[in-house]
């Protein structure tokens, strides 16, 4: 009788702490269940609907983590824009920091001084590097070179383009040799596509109900069937790509001269320079080894994996809606007339371009779940009073798929970035980069990116579906949003003679 009682009372205690207690200070939201939270629940479509429910800014579980959620154009801005000094914080899941050998270095998961110098740091040197500028334009119409020979080659060779890929090295050219100063040509770039399978393959799982929960308690699942999978997975892409970075730190530190005052030829050199200058002066600083290898390893894979997936799903949507690659291709050959490269000089007067880019960042949005921020202050948001060090993160696919913002929002439509006048206007829920002080820092670089890659490429060639390897819409859950696998036919817009 006794252990009968005992049993009634566990579970009502676990009943009053999972409905009330635990969630009495914090906005409403969905029921959690006890050690899962709605870890199994979450999903794009999921957010969509508990923002219909719940409302402008809600909260839901990630095991026993609170998440509040903010859905709201309006509030996002008032909240991580206006007030963006009380979001700077990061969740700090210490198992998976020390999993991925990060600890609390690096930009992406720091937070507090060092992440605020760090990230000058970092922009500052990618400004020096001509971040947004005519310099990275060059660049990267170099790699669209690069890009233009490997389509024709595999064209030739047997009709199929498998542009993804080679999209995949172009831009892992543009932030390796940002970063280390060096591309990787034709007999590095097996290395390279082993480092990205590895990379893509630890990403996986943080798209399913498992990989968050493992995120949370990494070490609590080592030896645990399925989860000890991904815990290897992980670790070998970790190994992986640390070796590549420290190898690349070896042999441009071998090659630098620190007693001669010279301009950095990439970012790994002005990091040891401005490691050596601390050093030499004996002054305070958080240039170390370790945070180096942090830094270049969150810049690789910002700057490689994201841009990467857009221009995949950018392409896989051209195909798929060839009315809209005619329209675009119309609007250049009026603007542009021939086949030399577009540059950013053209931008402002191609309109639907703009619109194209702008609804492929919104279609695909590949980030389920926005990059977590944690509160460093008691804070009121619509009302509702958040707790200092509650973790919040404003929910930018949900605004992106969100009918009061874009009607339709299933339909690829650019036309609704265009003005009645056919000017394209910036979309204030067009937020892929996020925003406020913790938004992408590499965000000029990703969109001259994406606007260069696309429109130079429908301008020299029309893509066409490939039956035996079809564009689909369908989205393959991660920790971004891919499309799957798929190639293409393509037509030489200009023969050459």
């Amino acid at each position: 009788m006794g252990v009968i009682l005992l049993a009634v009372v566990f579970v009502l205690l676990t009943v009053f702490y999972n409905c009330y207690w635990k969630r009495r200070h914090l906005p409403p939201g969905p029921m959690p269940l006890p050690l899962i939270g709605n870890a199994h629940l979450v999903s794009e479509k999921q957010f969509l609907a508990w923002t219909k429910q719940y409302g402008p800014v809600y909260t839901y579980w990630v095991s026993e983590m609170p998440v509040v959620a903010v859905n709201d154009v309006d509030v996002i801005i008032d909240t991580f824009v206006k007030d963006g000094d009380k979001y700077v914080g990061r969740p700090q899941f210490e198992e998976a920091m020390e999993l991925f050998k990060n600890g609390s270095d690096g930009i992406i998961f720091n937070e507090c001084e060092v992440w605020r110098d760090q990230r000058r740091f970092a922009l500052q040197v990618l400004r020096e590097f001509g971040l947004g500028k005519n310099q990275m334009q060059e660049q990267i119409l170099d790699e669209f070179g690069n890009l233009m020979t490997d389509i024709l080659e595999m064209h030739e060779n047997g009709g199929s383009v498998d542009i993804k890929k080679s999209i995949d090295v172009c831009v892992g050219n543009m932030i390796n040799n940002i970063l280390f100063g060096f591309h990787f040509e034709k007999d590095k770039q097996a290395k390279f596509y082993h480092i990205k399978s590895l990379m893509l393959e630890a990403n996986k799982p943080f798209g399913s109900f498992p990989g968050l929960l493992f995120f949370h308690r990494a070490h609590c699942y080592k030896n645990v069937p399925y989860m000890s999978k991904i815990y290897k997975t992980v670790a070998e892409s970790r190994d992986a790509i640390t070796e590549f970075i420290t190898e690349s730190i070896a042999a441009r530190k071998a090659n630098i001269d620190f007693e001669i005052d010279s301009k950095p030829l990439d970012f790994t050199e002005a990091f040891l320079r401005a490691q050596y200058k601390c050093e030499k002066e004996g002054v305070p600083h958080f240039f170390t080894d370790k945070q180096m290898n942090a830094v270049l390893f969150d810049l690789w894979f910002a700057g490689q994996e994201t841009t990467s997936t857009t221009l995949g799903w950018a392409f896989c949507y051209l195909i798929k809606f060839p009315h809209v690659q005619k329209r675009l291709q119309a609007e250049i050959d009026e603007v542009v007339g021939s086949d030399r490269l577009i540059t950013c000089d053209d931008k402002t007067k191609l309109h639907y371009a703009n619109a194209v880019v702008a609804e492929v960042q919104r279609f695909a949005s590949i980030l389920p779940q926005n990059l977590l921020h944690r509160t460093v202050a008691d804070v009121i948001i619509a009302g509702h009073k958040i707790p200092k060090h509650t973790v919040i993160t404003h929910q930018i696919s949900s605004v992106m798929r969100d009918e009061r913002y874009f009607p339709e929002p299933e339909k690829f439509k650019p036309e609704r970035f265009l003005k009645e006048d056919g000017t394209f206007f910036n979309h204030p829920g067009l937020m892929p980069f996020g925003v406020g002080k913790r938004a992408c820092l590499g965000e000029s670089m990703a969109k001259m990116e994406l606007f260069l890659f696309i429109v130079n490429t429908v301008n020299q060639f029309t893509l066409f579906n490939d039956p035996k390897y079809p564009a689909k819409l369908e989205r393959l859950p991660s920790g971004t949003i891919a499309p799957s696998h798929y190639k293409c036919l393509i037509e030489h817009r200009f023969k050459q003679n």
